[in-house]
Order: structure tokens, then C-alpha cells, then sequence
């Protein structure tokens, strides 16, 4: 996808003239960041050069605590040789971080980066931070500004490359638009944008191509070059229908067939980023028919989604 190939030549531009330590990946709800970044980590990590990465999930609090993001991450990179781990361990033991704060976790994570990009210039060190906005509300300004602070600290290392990505927050965007250092790409992702609806396009071809071979469909021209087109048009440019919509067509081909597909097509006559919610009122009606014997299972969903909202 095109948007993925961005971000490959920016991790590997590690040029003393050229490169740029940090790209932040923002756009709407939906757009494919999380997607994206798990994507990246999944490539650089069978590169070996995924150094760290953090996942900020607001329906887990232990992710949301933004004094747990560095040293975290610097857990993950001590892993990484036995020489990183033991300068953590001494760092530790000559300083004081007894009381744990954010700014002291990040001049820990500032010096254990370096150490480790320094150990080889020509390989990137890879490190991710996806959902920066999901950090608890009552920090998250604190979080970007000292996020922002960070732009400026490895100019040394152009080998160095951070991944941020979140939505546009207005706490967010008042601390990286006004960051100065010219070390800071910013990837932003539109729905409309020409290149994520030809990138939503690419993931349903590709996705529905690996149900057809898992369901042995592949054989008979399924899915239709016309229908994944029309799908991709539904779709609008928001990955997370995309997702919804394959990973439900996988899940009930085996019980209504190959039929499954224009079934949801023929739910949606018009293209629109309002879609999503009529999509999972579709999922609802097929899995929870009204003709269903048992009341209990009614019951059984109703609590569940209760307690869940």
C-alpha cells in the first residue's frame, strides 16, 4: 500500500542530511492507524530492526498512564543485548528515579535510544507509539508537550526513527504544530485522500483473495472484480469498515456461501463515512434473527452490551 511505502523509505532514510527521527501518523477515527503501525511493527520486527513498541488502548488502563510509556519501551529495548541491558541497569544505579516521573522517564528513554542506535548508524532503530490521544484526558497535554520536547534530542542519531500516531487532539496538535525542529514529518490520513481509498482498495482485494483460498473459492473466480470494487466504494475510505465487513464476510461464508458478499453490498446503495453503524446494525440482524426460538440468547446480549456500555 502506498501509505506503508512512505513510511518504509522514511525508516530507512538514515542520511545526516535527509532523515527525520520522528513522523507522526494522524487522521480520524477509522482512517487505519492503529492498522498501519501494527503493519510497520510487523515488518520491522522481521527485519530485526523494531527496537520498541507501545500500544495505548484506552479500555486498558495500564496503557493509559503515560509514566509507564518510557519505561516500558526502555524495558523492551534493555532486551534487546545484554550490553544495553547492563548501561540501563548502571544508569539506574548512579540515578535517582525512586519517585517516577514523566520527564525523568524521558531523559532515561532519550539516553538508553541513543545508546542503542550508536551501537550500529547504518541500522534503524524502530519504535512505536500508536494511540498517543488514548492517554488519560487529565495528562494528555503534559504527554505531548513533553513528546514535542523529545523532537530535538536526536539529531545525533539519524538512525533513530519514532513513530507516533493518534488522532488530531487539540492538545496534541498545539504541542507538535508549534515544535520547531525540522526532524518531524507529519503524515496525515484522509478518507477522502486519493491514496487511502486506493490503499482500502488494496486490503479488500488482498483480504478477501485470503478467504477465498482459506474456503477453497479461489477456483471458481470468487470474489467478483466487480463486487470488491463496489465494496471498496462502500467502504469510503475508512479501514475500519473495511476490516468489519471482511472479517464478517469470513465468518459467515461457511453458513451462507459465496452469496455473502452481495448480501452486504445490496445493504449499502451509497458510498459514505456514516456507513459504519448501519454495517453493524447488519452484523446484528444476521447473527440475532427475529425468528430465533430461544428469548435467552435476546437476554444473554442485552446484558452483555449493557454492562459492556
Amino acid at each position: 500500500m502506498e501509505i506503508l511505502k512512505q513510511i518504509e523509505d522514511w525508516i530507512h532514510d538514515c542520511s545526516e542530511v535527509s532523515s527525520k527521527n520522528f513522523l507522526w501518523l494522524v487522521g480520524p477515527p477509522g482512517c487505519g492507524k492503529s492498522a498501519i503501525t501494527a503493519s510497520i511493527a510487523d515488518q520491522c520486527e522481521s527485519k530485526h530492526i523494531l527496537g520498541a513498541q507501545f500500544f495505548i488502548n484506552r479500555n486498558n488502563h495500564n496503557t493509559t498512564n503515560p509514566n509507564c510509556y518510557f519505561p516500558t519501551v526502555a524495558r523492551e529495548l534493555a532486551r534487546q543485548s545484554d550490553t544495553t541491558q547492563r548501561h540501563l541497569y548502571d544508569t539506574l544505579k548512579k540515578q535517582s528515579y525512586s519517585v517516577a516521573t514523566l520527564e525523568k522517564a524521558a531523559k532515561l528513554f532519550v539516553d538508553l535510544v541513543g545508546k542503542v542506535a550508536s551501537s550500529d548508524p547504518t541500522k534503524p532503530v524502530v519504535i512505536l507509539f500508536d494511540g498517543l490521544d488514548e492517554t488519560n484526558r487529565d495528562s494528555l497535554e503534559d504527554t505531548a508537550r513533553i513528546f514535542s520536547q523529545l523532537f530535538t534530542r536526536f539529531r545525533e542519531f539519524p538512525n533513530v526513527k519514532i513513530l507516533i500516531s493518534s488522532r488530531p487532539e487539540d492538545e496534541i496538535l498545539k504541542s507538535f504544530k508549534s515544535a520547531p525542529d525540522k526532524r518531524f514529518v507529519e503524515l496525515l490520513l484522509r478518507t477522502d485522500d486519493p491514496t487511502c481509498l486506493r490503499d482500502v482498495k488494496t486490503f479488500l482485494t488482498q483480504r478477501l483473495q485470503t478467504i477465498a483460498e482459506r474456503h477453497g473459492l479461489s477456483s471458481i473466480g470468487w470474489p467478483d472484480v466487480d463486487d470488491v470494487e463496489k465494496l471498496a466504494i462502500r467502504a469510503s475510505g475508512l479501514f475500519i469498515w473495511a476490516v468489519t465487513a471482511s472479517n464478517y464476510i469470513n465468518a459467515r461464508l461457511r453458513i451462507q456461501g459465496k452469496e455473502i458478499l452481495k448480501t452486504v453490498l445490496e445493504q449499502f446503495d451509497e458510498e459514505g463515512m456514516d456507513e459504519i453503524k448501519a454495517l453493524y446494525c447488519t452484523i446484528l440482524d444476521f447473527s440475532y434473527p427475529q425468528k430465533i426460538g430461544n428469548p435467552w440468547i435476546f437476554e444473554t446480549f442485552r446484558r452483555l452490551i449493557g454492562t459492556i456500555m
